[in-house]
């Protein structure tokens, strides 16, 4: 065998040598890249992901709202700062915690009540807005009123007064139309298709 002959040989072996070399350490870079061969996409597909990502924006939007809403008439209910029960001597004990239990419930509803008007209540004009506030306003004394002579009942020398709960409710009536025509905007705005479409 000549020279050059054993010259091509050697340099073919070495070439095979360094391919076969090479080939670890590239399967080993595409383990690295895909994270061990998973990725998201083999759990949720790109369509799924989407509309996951849709209802996060949506309901996180919403549960904000609620948040803000409740922050808002702690505040507003702090700075009036006035009893609305009348306890005379003798009383059995006063329904406070009852009355705020409701009264969260009620501007929960009532900002749910928005996504209801948003898909119900043509917007061009700003209508929407207009009767989730309203309603929202004026339906907070109300509740205010119906929960306040319904807890009573239970305790003895306990008395609702009247002008207190109706200022408070109006309170709560602030901070509910706030949160209700957000909603208004959210729904419109930021729903799923499932919902706004």
């Amino acid at each position: 065998m000549s020279e050059s002959d054993s010259d091509a040989d050697g340099s073919t072996t070495e070439e095979t040598g360094g391919a076969s070399q090479e080939a670890p350490n590239h399967n080993a870079q595409q383990q690295q890249q895909t994270g061990g061969g998973t990725s998201l996409d083999d759990f949720v597909s790109q369509e799924e992901q989407a509309v996951i990502q849709d209802w996060l924006i949506y309901v996180g939007g919403l549960f904000a709202v609620l948040g803000l809403a409740i922050g808002l008439n702690s505040n507003i209910q702090d700075q009036w700062d006035h009893n609305l029960f009348d306890v005379s001597q003798g009383a059995t004990g006063t329904p406070a915690v009852s009355y705020l239990v409701v009264t969260m419930v009620g501007i929960i509803a009532l900002a749910f009540f928005g996504a209801i008007v948003a898909r119900n209540v043509d917007n061009t004009e700003n209508t929407a807005f207009k009767v989730a506030a309203v309603v929202s306003l004026v339906a907070m004394p109300i509740l205010y009123l119906v929960a306040g002579f319904t807890v009573v009942i239970p305790y003895d020398n306990v008395s609702l007064n009247f002008v207190n709960v109706i200022v408070s409710g109006l309170g709560s009536g602030v901070a509910a139309a706030i949160s209700s025509a957000i909603v208004v905007w959210l729904t419109e705005n930021k729903a799923p298709t499932a919902i706004s479409g």
